[in-house]
């Protein structure tokens, strides 16, 4: 547990069960954690359906380790178990036609993973499919708050048609809500109400696999942690819920294939970043400490220390491949960050940092493991004459497309997100959600 912080037992009473996360008190730890949602309650009963079985969320068989999943219910129920979460099934439920020609779990098996069924945490509300094929996915939490998936098939071309390698990323949240209040941000608007647990997050993940499927979408081979919510300020279930993902005898996804990204709330929270095992992405919007302060307005640290942090990592992480390099995300706002002499700082914040994301394997190569995603701010549906959330509007393309090549011009290279999914609000800071009485 990073920092000192403890996880206590579950406490339940006849009408409710009570998981409460203890969070380190002193100053310098407490910095890592979000000062909310220490306390989870959720309803033990929904209609006569037990959410929980008596088995505390942080033991639900998601987050078991196989070896404790196969002393549980045998080496057979546990690798069935296994495949069918990684194809979106829920092994607790009555298995149908498709499911049983490829896995079965026993009729012994199912009586003790139907303690734990996959409805006790989350369930599909609402699926909405964008006209370039991106898919937002509603899950409903059993507590009644919702979070958002995002489910990114390639482009539909002939080409991608054809590709065997065309797969599908998978964007998952990780809080109900967001503390750090990013301007630009939908997410950030609603503000903080709760941490999801791991067993939730991976939840999220069957759904939306299975999701995928229904959707006749390429398999899910990326996930990245940009949904809603700050994974640093949740880290007990991030980094749990990464070790499963990550995991070749649980979810099995290769590490090069998880992205976390942060907008690295402090120097402390940043540091949980060494110990990952996947690549990592910085949400830096402005090098300038006064903008940086209006775009997301609980930055309490200099841009300077915040890199300084970052640098650690990077160097803690040196000699492993793509867990050295570093993704730095960029949303350009018109008239706020796009000029080209702010293109010139983020290229000179950015200097140092080449140097620990360098290979030294490779040494004749120009490039490092540093890039610059540019993201064009996505205005939503919605937006009226006076831009989008917070006035904010998108710049022009030839505007991209200048501070781009400024950053190439000095030495960084970037790229520039496509916009995906926004005629459905499901594109970068267009994800919210409100709650409902369960």
């Amino acid at each position: 547990v990073p920092g000192g912080g403890s996880l206590s037992a579950m406490v339940k009473c006849s009408d409710l069960v009570v998981l409460l996360l203890l969070l380190p008190l002193s100053t310098h730890q407490s910095a890592a954690f979000a000062p909310v949602s220490s306390l989870i309650v959720l309803p033990a009963v929904d209609n006569g359906r037990k959410f929980l079985g008596g088995i505390c969320m942080m033991q639900h068989p998601l987050t078991l380790k196989y070896g404790e999943l196969r002393e549980l219910v045998g080496e057979r129920d546990a690798r069935s178990a296994w495949n069918l979460y990684r194809i979106g099934r829920d092994p607790s439920a009555a298995p149908d036609a498709e499911a049983s020609r490829k896995y079965t779990v026993s009729a012994a098996g199912r009586e003790v993973l139907v303690k734990t069924p996959l409805p006790a945490l989350v369930r599909t509300e609402q699926v909405s499919v964008a006209k370039d094929g991106t898919c937002k996915v509603l899950v409903r939490l059993a507590d009644g708050h919702g979070i958002e998936t995002v489910l990114i098939p390639p482009m539909r071309t002939e080409t991608d048609a054809r590709s065997s390698r065309a797969k599908t990323s998978l964007c998952v949240s990780s809080q109900v809500g967001c503390m750090r209040g990013c301007r630009f941000c939908a997410t950030g608007a609603m503000g903080i109400v709760r941490n999801l647990a791991a067993p939730e997050i991976l939840a999220s993940v069957v759904l939306s696999r299975n999701e995928a499927a229904t959707q006749g979408m390429p398999s899910v081979d990326n996930i990245v942690f940009m949904g809603m919510g700050e994974p640093l300020d949740n880290p007990l279930a991030l980094m749990q819920a990464v070790e499963v993902l990550t995991d070749a005898d649980r979810f099995g996804f290769s590490k090069s294939k998880v992205l976390v990204s942060t907008v690295g709330p402090s120097p402390e929270a940043i540091q949980i970043l060494a110990g990952l095992d996947c690549p990592i992405a910085w949400s830096v919007h402005a090098t300038h400490d006064v903008t940086r302060k209006e775009l997301v307005p609980s930055t309490r640290h200099t841009m300077l220390q915040l890199r300084s942090s970052m640098m650690d990592v990077l160097s803690e992480r040196a000699g492993r491949g793509a867990l050295h390099s570093l993704m730095v995300e960029y949303v350009l706002l018109r008239d706020v960050n796009d000029s080209l002499q702010q293109a010139r700082e983020l290229a000179h914040f950015l200097l140092p940092m080449h140097t620990v994301t360098r290979d030294p394997t490779t040494p004749h190569r120009k490039r490092t493991g540093l890039l610059v995603n540019l993201i064009p701010f996505n205005e939503g549906a919605g937006a009226g004459e006076s831009g989008g959330l917070n006035g904010y509007t998108r710049p022009s393309r030839q505007t991209v497309e200048d501070f781009q090549k400024e950053l190439r011009r000095c030495g960084v290279w970037a790229s520039v997100r496509v916009q995906r999914g926004d005629d459905e609000s499901a594109a970068c800071g267009m994800l919210a959600t409100t709650r409902v009485q369960t």
